[in-house]
């Protein structure tokens, strides 16, 4: 039988046993507390980072094309230098051909005038065939010599044609109608051999003369002359094929001075 004494110590140890036990428990459960926190600290610092990983993956996406865009106006500018300076030459070089047009204009403005007053003395002079026509093309020229929204180049390119078309008088065949030329309520057939000849004949054929040169005014042509001239008006309307024609022609007094006057 145990004495008071061992109760006492088993007491003592069993009290002791539970304390030890109870400090061990709360020992564990802030151990488990503090894992628990730590884990939680744990996922909550995951979080941020993969926060942190997805900006730094977005900042380097736009970095890049950033740079992408960067390269792209540093080649654009690049190229828009050169332009800018091909444009500058481009200036340079139009500039210098204005200044270039502006005296060259200053000559050829006196030349253009001098070629329509002698247009214009030389139709005085030759045959007087289509006269309201080809005076009429002068005083055109000399009206648009007056105007300025017309070019230079425009204005030679017409005195030019003028020119033209007087030349090819020279060396064509044209009949037509008109008025008699000394009476505007007559009509009279006209007929012009190049500058060779010309001659107009009353519509019932009854009279015919043709333009003397030496006289500058119409003979009576003679009689031989008509049956050439029948052939000579169907040549001109095309009725016939090409073909000799015998007409007087007279040879007129140089007229070179007056051209130059």
């Amino acid at each position: 039988m145990k004495t008071l004494k061992e109760n006492i110590l088993y007491s003592l140890c069993l009290i002791v046993g539970i304390g030890c036990c109870n400090a061990h428990a709360a020992s564990v459960k802030a151990n488990i507390d503090e894992q628990s926190a730590l884990q939680h600290n744990a996922v909550k610092s995951q979080k941020v980072i993969e926060e942190l990983n997805a900006q730094t993956i977005d900042l380097i996406h736009e970095y890049q094309q950033t740079s992408e865009q960067l390269n792209t106006l540093q080649i654009y500018n690049q190229q828009l230098e050169k332009l800018i300076n091909s444009q500058e030459e481009l200036i340079a070089t139009r500039t210098r051909e204005l200044n270039s047009i502006e005296q060259t204009e200053q000559s050829i403005v006196p030349l253009m005038l001098q070629m329509i007053t002698t247009l214009e003395q030389f139709i005085r002079l030759d045959m007087p065939f289509l006269l309201h026509e080809r005076q009429q093309r002068v005083h055109a020229l000399k009206v648009l010599m007056d105007k300025a929204d017309v070019t230079s180049a425009e204005k030679y390119r017409q005195i030019l044609e003028a020119y033209l078309i007087e030349m090819d008088f020279g060396r064509t065949i044209e009949a037509w109608q008109g008025v008699h030329p000394d009476d505007d309520t007559v009509v009279v057939n006209y007929f012009r051999m190049g500058r060779v000849a010309l001659v107009y004949q009353s519509l019932d054929k009854k009279m015919t003369f043709y333009w003397s040169k030496d006289k500058a005014h119409y003979k009576e042509l003679p009689i031989q002359y008509r049956s050439s001239l029948e052939r000579g008006f169907r040549v001109a309307k095309k009725q016939t094929a090409p073909e000799f024609v015998t007409l007087p022609v007279s040879i007129p007094e140089p007229v070179g001075d007056a051209l130059n006057e």
